[in-house]
This record gives structure tokens, sequence and C-alpha cells, in this order.
């Protein structure tokens, strides 16, 4: 259940052949085989991980059938094994899936005091690249850019609302302790300084 949880594939599938291959020598009889599956099935606690009873009911229908088809026991556990390699890929996707969202509802929550990528991955104890892969596979875009467009949004809401305020203020609260570095992002992004999209706003 650990290796699974941990989606280490390697390590569940080699216990799943232990327990294959001892039922196999032993010529378990096809009840005890899918008795033995399903137990294993429910020990995963797949309908905990966001899968209901009709996704687990699929998976018993699948395996009881590659029981009874099977031609040999080598084919048998052969196909029970891929069974679970199914299993075990559908999870990855959910677990990514759910990585994703905590990596964006931090960057949403923390995006403005975001030193570095790598210290994002840190935070969550993932490789760099990994990570980036995940967030651009949620947002279809990188982190990086995603940030950037935040603190844009976030200064043309100040700037237009905001006229007492200085650009320099704006600048720090955008996450930008150096207002000359924040100008320039700012014109590459909007065409325009913030001084200039400010004049045209109150204008």
């Amino acid at each position: 259940k650990n290796y699974f949880i941990s989606t280490d594939l390697e390590s569940f599938l080699n216990e799943m052949q232990t327990i294959f291959k001892f039922m196999e020598s032993n010529h378990a009889p096809q009840e005890n085989i899918e008795k033995v599956c399903i137990y294993i099935i429910r020990l995963l606690e797949l309908s905990k991980a966001g899968q209901g009873n009709g996704y687990l009911s699929d998976i018993q229908e699948r395996m009881i059938q590659s029981i009874s088809m099977s031609v040999s026991e080598k084919e048998l556990f052969e196909n029970l094994l891929e069974e679970f390699c199914k299993i075990n890929r559908f999870m990855e996707e959910i677990q990514e899936s759910n990585i994703e969202k905590r990596i964006l509802g931090y960057v949403d929550e923390h995006y403005l005091s975001i030193e570095s990528l790598e210290k994002v991955a840190e935070e969550f104890g993932y490789n760099y690249a990994y990570l980036s892969r995940l967030f651009k596979k949620k947002v279809g875009a990188s982190m990086n850019r995603y940030i950037t467009e935040k603190k844009m949004k976030l200064a043309k809401e100040l700037l237009e609302k905001n006229k007492d305020m200085t650009l320099v203020e704006i600048s720090e609260m955008c996450g930008y302790n150096d207002y000359r570095y924040f100008n320039r992002v700012f014109k590459a992004e909007t065409g325009v300084t913030p001084s200039e999209y400010r004049g045209k706003k109150f204008s």
C-alpha cells in the first residue's frame, strides 16, 4: 500500500509478483485468486483517492475477466500485473492533479513574495523541472509568466485606483523592490511605462 501511495511502481509491482508467484506455485484456485485481487484493490483505498464505487467495480470486473479468460497460469498473472500497472498509472495522474492544484494555490497566495521558482520546488520537495512541468500543464503557462501576469494585473489596478500612491510604493506592493526593474517589466508587458499608463487613465 505504501509503495502504491508513493507511486513507486517498480516496488509495488515487485510485491505483486511475489504474491502471484506464491499463488502460482501453490496452484491457487480461481476463487482464491479473485479474492486476493479484490482484497488488494480495496486495500489501496482508491475510493479515498477520489474514485467512486463505479471505478472500483470496473477494475474488479476486468480482473475477474482476466482470471476467467486466461489459458495458462503464466498468462493469467501477466494479465493481472498489467491491470495493476493500469491502476498505478491512473493513480499517478490523480496524484499529479492534486499536486498541480496545491502548487497553483500556493503561487496564487504567495506570488508577491516568491523569490525564485527553485524556492517553490523546495517548499514542495519536488524536482524543479518536474514542478515546472506540472505547473505549465495546469495553467498553460510557465510559473514565471503566470506570476508576472498576476503582478502586472495588480499594478494596473493600483495605478487606476490609487492616484496619490507613488510609483515606488506601487512597485513595492507588486513585489518589486527595484522600481527601475518594475518600470522595465511593466513597459515590456503593456507597451507603456507605469507613469504613462496612469496618465492615460487620469487624463
